[in-house]
C-alpha cells in the first residue's frame, strides 16, 4: 500500500524516478529500470507519423543501454507489437524465436539476461502518448518469477491513472498556450464542452455566467434537456466540434465577455491572480488604495503589495500606464 500511495501522490513525471522506479526495482531485484514516454511525430517528407522519445527516466547502471534505447533502439523492441497494459517477458536465451534477431542482439550487447516490460497508451486530444516501463536483470540474477509479474501488473491501474493525469495537465497547458493568444486578439473568451454540455475547459473561471449570456433557451436549461435538444443548441451556437482520437467529441464556443468578465483576457495574458484583478478593478473605478482595501476587506499594505506585483507583471510604473496597457487590449 505504501508504494501504491506514493504512486498516486506523484505530481510530476520526474517524481516517478524516486517514487516508482527506485523502490520497485529493489523489490524486483532488477539491476535497472526505465520509464520512457513516446509521442507521435510527423517529420517532413514522411508519409506516416512515427513515434519519438519525449522524455525518459531510469535507475541502475545501464545508462548506455537506456540512452541507446531512447535514441532509436526502442524500434527494435517487440513489446510495441504486443498487447498493451500487460506485462511481457523477453530473455536473452529464449527470445530469438519470438523477439527477432535485432532485439536479441540488443540484449546481448548490453549484457541483459532478461527484461520484463509493459506499454501503457494514454489518449489525448492531440493523439496517443505511449509509456514503456521495463525492468532488467543481468546474467547472474536469474529469471523474473510469477511474484514479480503480479507485483508489476497489480500497480498498472494506479500507474495508468497517474500518467493520464500528467498528460491531461500538459495537454490543457498546451491547449491554453495555443489558443489564448488567438482569443486575446479577438477579445473573446472560450469554453470547451462535451456532448452533455459539461464544461471541460474554460479560459475564464466563471464559465457558468459566461455561457448564460447567450440567447434563449439558456445553456443551463438545455443541459437538463435531451440529447437532441442539446445537439440543436450546439448547432445554433456555431460551435467548433473536435473529434478526439478515442471518438470523444468536444465543442469549442467563444463569446464576448461582459461586465466584470471583460478584464479576464488581459488577466490571462499577464498571469494576474483573481485578487490582483480585484484590486485593478477598484483602481479602474477610480478608488484610492484605502477605499479599495476597505471594499475588498483586506489591509492597505496588501493592496499596495498587489499593485506592486501587477506593475511588475505588466511592466509599468504607474496606475495610468497599468490601466492603459490592460484595458486597451480588450
Amino acid at each position: 500500500m505504501g508504494l501504491l500511495n506514493q504512486l498516486l501522490s506523484c505530481r510530476q513525471f520526474d517524481d516517478l524516478q524516486g517514487d516508482l522506479l527506485d523502490p520497485l526495482s529493489n523489490m524486483l531485484l532488477s539491476m535497472s529500470a526505465a520509464l520512457i514516454q513516446l509521442t507521435r511525430s510527423s517529420a517532413v517528407g514522411e508519409d506516416l507519423p512515427t513515434h519519438v522519445v519525449k522524455r525518459s527516466l531510469h535507475v541502475g547502471p545501464l545508462t548506455r543501454a537506456i540512452k541507446s534505447y531512447a535514441d532509436g533502439d526502442f524500434r527494435l523492441d517487440p513489446i510495441f507489437d504486443l498487447e498493451a497494459n500487460r506485462v511481457h517477458r523477453f530473455s536473452m536465451r529464449k527470445s530469438r524465436a519470438n523477439s527477432g534477431d535485432t532485439f536479441q542482439r540488443f540484449l546481448q550487447r548490453h549484457d541483459i539476461y532478461e527484461t520484463i516490460g509493459v506499454t501503457l497508451p494514454v489518449q489525448t486530444m492531440f493523439g496517443t502518448e505511449i509509456f514503456a516501463l521495463s525492468f532488467q536483470r543481468g546474467c547472474h540474477a536469474g529469471r523474473f518469477g510469477a511474484r514479480d509479474f503480479n507485483l508489476v501488473q497489480g500497480l498498472l491501474p494506479a500507474l495508468e491513472t497517474t500518467l493520464r493525469n500528467f498528460v491531461q495537465r500538459e495537454t490543457i497547458d498546451l491547449f491554453r498556450q495555443l489558443t489564448t493568444p488567438i482569443f486575446e486578439s479577438l477579445s473573446c473568451a472560450f469554453v470547451v464542452l462535451d456532448d452533455r454540455l459539461r464544461v471541460r475547459y474554460a479560459s475564464v473561471q466563471d464559465a457558468d455566467a459566461l455561457m448564460d449570456t447567450g440567447p434563449r433557451p439558456t445553456w443551463m436549461h438545455v443541459r437538463e434537456g435531451d440529447a437532441a435538444q442539446q445537439a440543436r443548441w450546439l448547432a445554433d451556437q456555431n460551435a467548433l466540434t473536435i473529434t478526439r482520437s478515442n471518438g470523444e467529441r468536444l465543442h469549442v464556443l467563444w463569446k464576448k465577455p461582459s461586465g466584470h468578465s471583460a478584464p479576464r483576457v488581459p488577466q490571462l495574458r499577464f498571469r494576474l491572480t483573481e485578487r490582483e484583478m480585484d484590486v485593478v478593478r477598484m483602481i479602474a473605478e477610480g478608488h484610492d488604495n484605502s477605499t479599495a482595501a476597505h471594499r475588498l476587506g483586506i489591509s492597505l499594505r496588501t493592496v499596495e503589495n498587489h499593485l506592486r506585483s501587477v506593475f511588475a507583471k505588466v511592466e509599468v510604473r504607474s496606475r495610468t500606464q497599468m490601466l492603459a496597457k490592460l484595458f486597451n487590449l480588450s
